[in-house]
């Protein structure tokens, strides 16, 4: 009808390649990604390196193949979010979160689910005045010889939080949890 306005939402997919997001060289800008699947890239699913905007991320992120499913490295504030389910199986290297001197990155979806075999499932290492939230739930790491948690040399006024019902690690013959605070 006339003077009325639609609003469609688009679920786009990202799959094979390296069809990833990357946000790189110190990007300040915002951005958000709505009904945005990424599929098994060549490369990292979800890269973002440097910064300080606000980005989020609503859509599946799926990774089977080496490399790594998210990696959010050299940040100086702002915050990451991701909403949806998170999958990666061996041999993906699974999450970093690394190098950060400020901001908050936050896993929101309720299905996390991390099978790396000998690779370790969740590093978050040598961060200062950084948050890193896993929140509702559903955090279900599986490794065998890998480690399935590692948060090292993290320093200043960030927290590590795993919140809701249903948050497991397996271990045959690695490390389940690996702390080491400053």
């Amino acid at each position: 009808a006339p003077g009325q306005w639609f609003r469609y939402q688009l679920r786009v997919t990202l799959s094979g390649g390296d069809a990833g997001v990357d946000i790189i060289n110190g990007s300040g800008g915002n951005f958000s990604f709505l009904n945005t699947d990424i599929i098994n890239p060549n490369g990292v699913a979800f890269l973002v390196n440097g910064g300080g905007g606000s980005i989020g991320h609503s859509g599946t992120l799926t990774k089977n193949s080496s490399g790594k499913l998210i990696d959010i490295q050299s940040r100086t504030g702002g915050s990451v979010t991701f909403n949806d389910p998170l999958t990666s199986t061996s041999p993906s290297t699974g999450i970093t979160v690394s190098n950060n001197t400020g901001g908050t990155v936050t896993f929101g979806g309720n299905a996390k689910t991390l099978s790396t075999g000998t690779n370790t499932a969740i590093t978050i290492a040598s961060n200062s005045n950084t948050t890193v939230n896993f929140t509702n739930g559903g955090l279900d790491i599986d490794v065998t010889s890998g480690t399935g948690f590692s948060a090292t040399s993290n320093s200043g006024t960030g927290i590590i939080s795993v919140q809701g019902s249903g948050n497991t690690i397996n271990s045959t013959t690695g490390t389940a949890l690996n702390l080491s605070l400053i």
